[in-house]
């Protein structure tokens, strides 16, 4: 997906970036153009943009209240000069038939096509849709986007394979398994839920009962894993893969006083799907509040992973079993990988073994399963470090199994360690 931004600067400058912010956490900055400040100096601005628009699938129209009246210097209507840039770039993209998609902010309308130039009244009749401001901005462009994907839906990846009716999110996924697992949660009545802000996906988990920790003999069993004991949870919504940086993204365009993850930056980590890394403990706990979501215990954490299993990895007990559920040490190639490529568990949860660690509600203390209550466990009380779970891509096997268990100080921001999020069921239970 290719898209360049029109917008009037006089108009409403700041909404158009933080539409453009949201389309680079989806596209990439390389497939999102904004303004004309990359021309080379010198340069035919005409030609240049309409360059630019010839290599995007969409003209997106940023209109709001002073988009038809802005004037120039001499009291002239701008959009009545040919040279207007904002004017040249929706002749452009009109000229080659290619999609325009007005948005509107800030309340304003469609102009009716006699209040435009017969050049670009063809715009009056493209149908648009309305971007409100917060809560309801980040629910609006979703739409928006998922129309664009699915108006794109015979574009073909580098592999030649036709996607059909996907959100971004879909095209990451690996669709038969996602096909499948969507339809196992209607048939098991496991519902869906989308995060108020930012899109999270959470999915239902039951209630029940489960033996949490290892068995001795389970190969790369570690002491901190005894004794193995039986657990009872009330039902919650974890996330149906971990927190991505085009999720994080959405947070920090809300909260430009917020510190940017370590590895922000890096191309090696920052990809869209890419789950985030470089946040600590605290970082996630702002995250969380804004989401309207909580970190799992370690009792949801390791439940909602095994999925019903008693084996090393919710596939198995063997190398070839781990390599359907994750990426590490032996299948990543060294790095980090987009969430949901790998085998989902029996609950419709991926990435639960590798990818990135995954920090927890909890106190850590070695011990702490010689005492933990039976019902709905909340960890220790206090103490110096905090939960992580899962393993990540250059963790060997069996630092991935369902049992493993360390601990991170919480002010830790580190390249292999990110976050997924629950939300509460039981009226009754709280998680702390």
């Amino acid at each position: 997906m290719k898209i360049f931004i029109s917008y009037r600067r006089a108009d409403n400058s700041q909404a158009a970036g933080r539409i453009y912010d949201k389309f680079v956490a989806v596209y990439g900055h390389e497939n999102v153009f904004k303004d004309v400040d990359s021309i080379p100096i010198g340069s035919d601005f005409k030609q240049e943009i309409d360059k630019a628009i010839a290599q995007c699938d969409f003209l997106i129209v940023v209109i709001g209240e002073r988009w038809l009246s802005a004037v120039d210097g001499a009291g002239r209507r701008r959009l009545d000069n040919p040279s207007d840039l904002v004017r040249i770039e929706i002749e452009s993209a009109l000229n080659r038939n290619m999609g325009v998609i007005p948005l509107f902010i800030d309340g304003a309308t469609m102009p009716a096509p006699d209040e435009l130039q017969p050049s670009l009244q063809e715009l009056a009749y493209r149908n648009g849709a309305a971007i409100r401001s917060d809560p309801d901005f980040h629910r609006d462009m979703d739409r928006v986007i998922r129309a664009m994907d699915r108006a794109l839906s015979s574009t073909k990846d580098d592999h030649g394979e036709t996607f059909s009716n996907e959100t971004p999110a879909d095209r990451i996924l690996n669709k038969e398994i996602r096909k499948e697992v969507i339809q196992q949660a209607s048939q098991t009545q496991q519902e869906i839920i989308c995060s108020e802000r930012g899109g999270y996906e959470l999915i239902c988990i039951p209630a029940g009962t489960f033996i949490m920790g290892s068995p001795e003999t389970e190969e790369g069993h570690r002491y901190n894993e005894a004794p193995a004991h039986e657990v009872h949870l009330s039902p919650f919504y974890m996330g149906i893969y971990p927190v991505t940086n085009e999720q994080y993204g959405q947070f920090l365009s809300d909260h430009s006083s917020i510190k940017k993850p370590r590895y922000w930056r890096d191309q090696r980590f920052n990809q869209p799907y890419f789950p985030v890394v470089g946040v600590n403990w605290n970082d996630v706990q702002r995250f969380a509040q804004w989401a309207g979501l909580k970190l799992p215990t370690e009792a949801q954490w390791e439940y909602a992973c095994r999925a019903g299993t008693t084996t090393r990895y919710y596939t198995g007990d063997s190398q070839a079993d781990l390599n359907r559920a994750g990426w590490y040490r032996e299948n990543s190639d060294g790095q980090p990988h987009p969430v949901g490529q790998k085998e989902p568990n029996a609950w419709g949860l991926y990435d639960m073994h590798g990818n990135v660690w995954e920090w927890c509600q909890d106190w850590y203390d070695v011990n702490y399963y010689t005492m933990s209550p039976v019902e709905d466990p909340q960890g220790p009380d206090s103490g110096d470090v905090l939960v992580v779970r899962g393993g990540f891509w250059f963790s060997f096997g069996a630092v991935c199994r369902s049992a493993t268990r360390f601990g991170n100080p919480s002010g830790v921001r580190d390249y292999n360690l990110g976050f997924r999020l629950v939300k509460s069921i039981h009226k009754d239970f709280q998680i702390k």
